[in-house]
């Protein structure tokens, strides 16, 4: 899962990673609002894992941690302050997220010591991006 320049890194992980035999693919919104909740969820209970890359520090991650919900286990490669995305780092952070590892994945509770943060939803809300009560 990425937007924006993340994607284009993301295209590339995808490409080799396909050419290696790896079962991936890339979920690419065109826009962050609405946010893409329903097909998002619809995904993810087809995939082992989602891996979110974005240049932040995980404002992206936890948007989709609400779609998925329990769905699939949500990862993020994280690259803050200017930094760069490349397909190999992507790569890797693909296959810690498939075997189980850490390498290459960003923990935001071991770069913000003291910060904690719990992601849930308020349903009285309905899910973010989707009108409620449209159908």
């Amino acid at each position: 899962m990425a937007y924006g320049l993340s994607s284009r890194a993301c295209l590339e992980a995808v490409n080799h990673a396909k050419e290696q035999g790896l079962k991936v693919g890339l979920f690419r919104p065109i826009t962050l609002w609405p946010f893409p909740s329903k097909r998002l969820a619809e995904l993810a209970k087809n995939v082992k894992a989602i891996l979110t890359v974005e240049q932040s520090l995980g404002q992206l991650v936890q948007d989709v941690k609400l779609a998925v919900g329990d769905k699939a286990p949500v990862y993020l490669q994280a690259y803050p302050a200017g930094g760069q995305p490349d397909g190999a780092a992507i790569l890797t952070g693909v296959r810690s997220c498939l075997n189980g590892g850490k390498e290459g994945l960003f923990d935001l509770h071991e770069h913000a010591a003291g910060f904690t943060y719990e992601c849930k939803r308020d349903l009285s809300l309905g899910v973010q991006g989707d009108r409620k009560g449209v159908k």
